[in-house]
């Protein structure tokens, strides 16, 4: 899938305008704190041996960059605070195959040790694995190759990869996912993935898979999809 090899150009660059936006209220918060100190502490290592001032600016240097970085993730994390923490969300496939790509899951955005937004996602096969959590065996695992937060439209743009575990056969899926916001805690979208069927560690097969996402925050979550459903039915009668 070309259209894949093409997006991992966006692997590290995050939200690229706002964390450039990010890192210069950083630098200037930091630059703030390292005048006042300086004013304050200036007549005191000046009068210090060499030795102890080479201690001191060591020192500094290190505790200067801990305020940067500690400044940098918690305008990060105020930033991207609609998005970070746990959703719940269902999957309906549009194109059906042998494989059975629908899905309830939990997902977990969350900021990397590089300050990058990831994801990682919980499969289950029924509702029941969000309503009574450990009742389900998890069907697989997902997680970000890339993800961007496009804030003007208040779109998520993804790139991932899905392993399934305890299926007749093993199976990998790779794919895009788009999401935008409908209301707060509220996200809908579409994915198009390809679907690698596996047997013996051998390839099998490839499968296309396209379908629709709508997730939201755990307290919402049933609402919203009991709402959705009863709305598809309403739309076919």
């Amino acid at each position: 899938m070309a259209e894949l090899g093409e997006h991992r150009q966006f692997r590290g660059v995050n939200f690229v305008m706002n964390r450039q936006q990010i890192n210069s209220a950083s630098a200037f918060g930091t630059s703030l704190i390292l005048a006042a100190t300086s004013v304050i502490l200036a007549p005191k290592v000046s009068q210090m041996a060499l030795l102890p001032q080479i201690i001191y600016a060591l020192f500094a240097t290190i505790g200067f960059y801990s305020i940067f970085t500690l400044l940098k993730r918690g305008l990060t994390r105020y930033y991207l605070r609609g998005i970070l923490g746990k959703w719940y969300y269902v999957t309906a496939p549009f194109s059906f195959s042998s494989f059975k790509d629908a899905n309830y899951a939990v997902m977990t955005f969350y900021i990397s040790a590089k300050g990058n937004l990831d994801y990682k996602v919980d499969l289950y096969p029924t509702r029941k694995g969000l309503e009574e959590p450990g009742s389900e065996r998890s069907r697989g695992h997902a997680y970000t190759k890339s993800c961007r937060y496009h804030e003007a439209d208040r779109k998520l743009d993804l790139v991932f990869n899905v392993n399934y575990a305890g299926e007749t056969g093993q199976a990998t899926r790779d794919g895009r996912l788009f999401l935008r916001f409908v209301e707060a805690g509220h996200l809908e979208g579409d994915w198009v993935s390809e679907v690698s069927l596996h047997t013996d560690d051998s390839l099998q097969e490839r499968q296309l898979s396209t379908g629709r996402m709508i997730a939201a925050r755990p307290d919402k979550f049933f609402e919203i999809t009991d709402k959705a459903l009863k709305n598809a039915i309403d739309t076919k009668v």
